[in-house]
């Protein structure tokens, strides 16, 4: 693994030692997302917890939509007819609202584009004088065009499955 360029990433340092506020430091990091740098590590731990909470909400949010999506399309043929719209059809609309939910308020928020790196190989190929912290937070930025087409493709599979298990239940 080779050492990342200072064009590659960007430290955003604890503001006990850089003397930055709060409102620095959060601008700081919207700055390095909107520059759409592949490495954010973040020294602060209070913004560091706060990246971290927002993701995992994004991350469940489009999995949960996933997968009861999916847990829909799988479990329609095996259920009777006269069940299917007592169980499965409130399966498939709660993964249309999580992805809806993920669309409105994940989808164009540029932190959506990043994860955090837990393994810690990525810290490993940034310059130690560069880091001032023991533990900072490292997020990566990750290609996530494919995993929005599978949510969207699955939600919208659904909600047009949905609508004609409905209409023949209440108009045939």
């Amino acid at each position: 693994m080779s050492v990342l360029t200072s064009s590659e990433y960007v430290v955003i340092h604890n503001s006990e030692t850089s003397g930055n506020t709060e409102a620095s430091l959060r601008c700081q990091f919207d700055e390095a997302m909107e520059r759409q740098y592949c490495v954010i590590v973040v020294e602060p731990p209070g913004l560091g917890s706060e990246c971290i909470r927002w993701i995992k909400l994004g991350n469940f949010l489009h999995k949960t939509s996933v997968l009861t999506t999916m847990g829909f399309l799988v479990t329609v043929p095996i259920v009777p007819t006269k069940y299917a719209i007592a169980t499965t059809v409130p399966l498939g609309l709660f993964g249309v609202c999580c992805a809806a939910a993920y669309s409105l308020s994940w989808q164009s928020d540029p932190c959506c584009k990043y994860q955090v790196d837990y393994r810690g190989q990525v810290l490993t190929r940034i310059p130690s004088q560069d880091i001032h912290c023991p533990n900072p937070i490292v997020l990566v930025r990750r290609n996530d065009k494919y995993r929005k087409i599978l949510q969207n493709t699955f939600s919208v599979v659904v909600v047009g499955y949905v609508g004609l298990m409905i209409y023949r239940h209440f108009y045939s």
